[in-house]
């Protein structure tokens, strides 16, 4: 059973399609890695996997449901200023949800 279902998205911005027809399936255990120059969209992929970009065809399933509860931390900023990275993290694993990503 997939813990996480790219199925078929695709998305475009400002007239220029940044995903076309991407699949992912990614079991229980399985370690994966994004990898790409920049601009090649990995950002933007894990923007519509945690449901901040809706995708404009196709679907992301996340343990069988529609709803992301996937959370993610960008390189540059931190959530909390005043905290460390390791709190920032901290922070949000205390959230309630158990699938994070990092970039």
């Amino acid at each position: 059973m997939s813990l996480i279902l790219v199925d078929g998205i695709s998305k475009s911005f400002r007239r220029k399609k940044i995903l076309d027809d991407v699949f992912l399936d990614i079991k229980k255990g399985e370690i994966i890695g994004l990898v790409g120059r920049s601009g090649a969209g990995k950002s933007f992929f894990v923007k519509v996997l945690v449901g901040f970009l809706k995708p404009d065809r196709g679907s992301v399933t996340v343990n069988s449901n529609s709803k992301s509860p996937i959370g993610f931390s960008m390189q540059e900023n931190a959530i909390y200023d005043s905290l460390t990275v390791k709190q920032n993290l901290n922070k949000s694993i205390t959230t309630g949800s158990r699938i994070f990503l990092f970039s």
